[in-house]
């Protein structure tokens, strides 16, 4: 248990750095890249850039899954089964999130090949 405990702590305190790296890095695109994009690399360039996104939401719906799951077995009575919950929605929401940057890497993709 103790080394559950440990581990529980460390993850979180992890998820904490990593969600301060991604804030203090801003914005995936900028508006004023969208706002520059006439060439099909600049489109490219965005593209790359949602897709890397897709896959940092992708990393973060696992990672809540499977907090989800420890969360359900270590601690079966409240607030284990809230917290299991309120991961569950962040998996759903992390999910949701890499769709619509794949979306948006298709579409400037399109956009690359309109403006060759």
């Amino acid at each position: 248990m103790k080394k559950l405990n440990c581990w529980l702590a460390g993850s979180i305190a992890a998820l904490a750095l990593v969600g301060a790296a991604v804030a203090a890095a801003g914005e995936v695109v900028t508006p004023a890249q969208i706002e520059a994009a006439t060439t099909a690399a600049q489109h490219e360039e965005i593209a790359r850039s949602y897709d890397e996104e897709a896959v940092v939401s992708e990393r973060r719906a696992e990672s809540h899954a499977k907090m989800a799951e420890t969360y359900r077995h270590a601690h079966k009575k409240p607030p284990g089964a809230s917290m299991a919950n309120h991961c569950n929605r962040l998996e759903e929401a992390y999910r949701s999130a890499a769709g619509e940057y794949r979306k948006l890497a298709a579409e400037h993709r399109e956009m690359a090949v309109a403006a060759r």
